[in-house]
């Protein structure tokens, strides 16, 4: 199932920090698009996913400079 469909598995390494999960799992519906596209990841029993927002400082309060800064 994991294979055709996003499931909870793969939304949570998606949304996680770790190196090994970042840039992963984009597709929206189907992740056979993960796949062919090569950002396919399962989660892995050795590394648990840790949700979160990369170390770095967010100085500002205004939206669009966040999100030019990540």
């Amino acid at each position: 199932m994991d294979k055709i469909f996003i499931t909870p598995h793969l939304y949570r390494v998606h949304h996680s920090i770790n190196h090994l999960y970042l840039d992963t799992n984009y597709s929206n519906m189907f992740s056979f698009w993960d796949i062919l596209s090569r950002t396919y990841q399962e989660e892995t029993p050795q590394e648990k996913p840790v949700y979160g927002v990369m170390d770095r400082d967010i100085d500002s309060q205004n939206l669009v400079s966040t999100q030019l800064k990540m």
